[in-house]
């Protein structure tokens, strides 16, 4: 400091030397006053730990140190972080590495804003492989809203736990199950999902099934009393141990006296005799009991012969033009629709504003075929031309006004959107469209009371859970419960039971089933031969009539091709060509045979009873106007083996049916083979016949 202040103040004159010292003092200073004495600049940089080793995933804290050439630490000293290798090991600015891939990467410390770059120090850190498990393993939660806690253990490449280490999570269908930062699942709806953890490069996963186990189960009613001869439809509804319903439940029904009452697979119930049984409903273990009195009657109640043929309709593709829809129209389609006697048709029709010619054509063959045949479409919708905006349905009006109000009957949803469009978006779209159909109906006072309103139909009836519940934008549910090749009513229970998250419990028309006779095909939709299409049709209507289906549509008039091998060309009930399968003859036969359109009346009840060989013998009695009754039997039994591809050939029953009185005649028809009688009584109160696999219709007119 001394000779800093003689070398300032050395030449100046006397006088000035005090002033002068203060000026210089504050103003020059002596050299750099911030900087280290000399020999204290920083020289190097130590990090430590020079060596560390960490797994991927962990983290280890790093210190870097400042030193002068006589070795002193300084304190003040900030430094910059850098890696080598990223990939390796990263570092943040407070010297936090963490382990990203296994490896080597060099960690270094620079002296920030020293303007010396070369000053730095650096650390050799190795980065281990980790290895990560789940635990528990794959586990099943069997109610909704319950939760499980899901840990990891990571281990280094020594197979030391490294405790520090936290995974990430993530599901594979978080609509099923959720899980939290901290390895927290909640289940959401039955399914399956895969529980993901990672940590680093390291990942581990587990299966988490969502399997509803019943723990209730409510029967409505829980005690009934019936006439001989009457139904009545017991509800079964499961819950979990969440209270939860659980839609896919199988549920199985028995009954302790069947000759007494004896339950279908769907919980209706039919009164065969006085007396009093027990319904036993049962499902995983659990067992519900309703309690059945059946009084005397005198007789079996009948149901309107004409209501069972307006059950019936049938799909058809009007505006397909390129096909023989198009090329066969005035030769097939219209003179075979004429002929079947079918009232109720099913199709899809849009409206495209640019392209009028195209309407113009296709709205005259809609209104060509209704008069014709007296019957009136179901249109299914969709967004107006080829827009997507699914929250618009006002094209209804135009649909109308074109095709004519009258010959409309219903708008159906969205067709099996889950399968052919949509994509992620499909539910909220379904929901959408819906909702947008509804009320553009009922909000009209003109349209409301005049035209229902179906639901949606979906490919997978178990994304009804994904749709929510739809039943306050439907007048009915609907459903397309395929058999697969199987007997008629195969799949209606389940398909019920899975598209009541969707449909609750409405009134169901089916708007799409039946059987291909694509013989070649590998779909897993099995075929059948043309023989065992005709048997199943000709008592699917009488089945699902029986099982409370408000309607069903056969799927669907005639077959698109010949290529064996295409599901989609084979479902018609005629061929290609026009000719017809024996599945056409039976539904023709059957309802030129029961038909009986005119005013409402109150059927009456018919006094029989079946004896003889009456295993797996199902039965429906209708009546005319005219007081005749037809008596409608068949087996239900399997009639193809649909994997081994042949005829099953089941024997027919010998049964007898006795009247409570003698009949004036009695017809017996066979509506698959003709439409003659193959049989007939006079002045009887009893008849032996033989009864197929196929429906068997006996005339009574007393």
């Amino acid at each position: 400091m001394v000779r800093c202040f003689r070398d300032a103040v050395e030449g100046l004159p006397r006088g000035h030397v005090v002033l002068s010292l203060v000026t210089i003092f504050i103003s020059v200073g002596c050299g750099n006053a911030a900087g280290p004495e000399p020999g204290n600049e920083a020289v190097s940089v130590e990090v430590s730990p020079a060596n560390p080793s960490l797994a991927v995933g962990s983290e280890v804290r790093l210190d870097a140190t400042a030193r002068d050439s006589r070795g002193t630490a300084s304190s003040a000293a900030q430094f910059a972080w850098s890696s080598s290798d990223p990939g390796v090991a990263r570092v943040n600015q407070s010297g936090l590495v963490t382990g990203v891939g296994p490896g080597t990467a060099q960690i270094r410390a620079i002296i920030a804003g020293s303007g010396m770059p070369g000053i730095a120090g650096a650390a050799t850190v190795a980065v281990t492989s980790v290895t990560l498990s789940i635990a528990p393993g794959d586990t099943t939660m069997t109610a909704i809203g319950d939760t499980l806690r899901l840990v990891t253990v990571a281990r280094d490449g020594s197979g030391e736990t490294i405790s520090s280490a936290a995974a990430s999570w993530r599901s594979t269908a978080e609509n099923i199950v959720t899980v939290d930062d901290e390895g927290a699942v909640i289940s959401r709806k039955a399914g399956i999902a895969l529980i993901i953890a990672t940590l680093g490069a390291a990942t581990d996963s587990t299966v988490v099934r969502v399997d509803q186990v019943v723990a209730r189960l409510d029967l409505t009613p829980e005690a009934v009393s019936l006439t001989e001869g009457d139904s009545i439809r017991i509800m079964a509804t499961a819950y979990d141990e969440r209270g939860h319903v659980v839609p896919s439940a199988d549920v199985n029904w028995e009954t302790d006296t069947p000759s007494t009452a004896r339950p279908s697979g769907n919980g209706w119930v039919r009164a065969h005799a006085p007396g009093k049984a027990r319904i036993s409903v049962s499902a995983d273990g659990l067992t519900s009991v309703a309690a059945v009195t059946v009084a005397p009657g005198s007789g079996v109640n009948a149901r309107v012969a004409d209501d069972f043929v307006n059950s019936i309709g049938v799909n058809v593709r009007l505006r397909y033009f390129d096909t023989v829809y198009g090329t066969g129209y005035e030769t097939i389609i219209k003179p075979r629709l004429r002929e079947l006697g079918v009232r109720h048709f099913r199709e899809g029709l849009n409206v495209y504003d640019d392209r009028p010619n195209w309407m113009n054509e296709r709205f005259e063959r809609f209104r060509e075929v209704a008069e014709l045949t007296g019957g009136r479409f179901t249109i299914v919708m969709n967004p107006k031309g080829d827009s997507k905006n699914y929250g618009d349905m006002s094209h209804v009006r135009t649909i109308l006004d074109n095709l004519g109000r009258e010959n409309v009957e219903a708008f159906e949803g969205l067709n099996e959107h889950d399968l052919f469009g949509g994509g992620s978006s499909w539910a909220a779209q379904v929901r959408t469209a819906q909702q947008a159909l509804y009320e553009e109906i009922k909000g009209d006072p003109e349209l409301a009371n005049r035209y229902a309103v179906l639901g949606p139909s979906l490919g997978r009836p178990e994304k009804a859970s994904t749709v929510g519940d739809m039943s306050a934008y439907m007048d009915y549910a609907v459903m397309h419960p395929y058999p697969g090749g199987r007997q008629p009513t195969a799949n209606i229970d389940e398909h019920h039971a899975k598209l009541r998250p969707m449909n609750d419990d409405l009134p169901i028309v089916v708007t799409e089933t039946g059987y291909h006779t694509a013989m070649a095909t590998r779909n897993q939709h099995r075929p059948v031969s043309e023989e065992a299409m005709g048997t199943y049709m000709s008592r699917l209507f009488l089945e699902y009539f029986d099982a409370g289906i408000v309607r069903t549509f056969a799927h669907q008039l005639i077959d698109l091709g010949t290529n064996p091998r295409d599901v989609g060309q084979n479902f018609g009930l005629l061929k290609v060509d026009g000719s017809e399968k024996p599945a056409f003859r039976a539904m023709r036969n059957l309802i030129r045979l029961v038909e009986d359109p005119g005013p409402e009346f109150q059927p009456g009840r018919l006094a029989y009873t079946l004896e003889g060989d009456t295993a797996n013998i199902r039965t429906l009695l209708l009546q005319k106007r005219d007081g005749r009754f037809y008596l409608a039997v068949w087996q239900a039994v399997d009639s193809y083996d649909r994997i081994g591809a042949m005829s099953l050939n089941p024997v027919a029953n010998q049964v007898t049916v006795r009247l409570g009185a003698a009949a004036a005649s009695v017809n017996v028809y066979h509506p698959l083979t003709g439409s003659a009688p193959a049989a007939t009584y006079a002045a009887t109160d009893e008849i032996t016949l033989d009864v197929p696999d196929h429906a068997t219709i006996i005339e009574i007119t007393r």
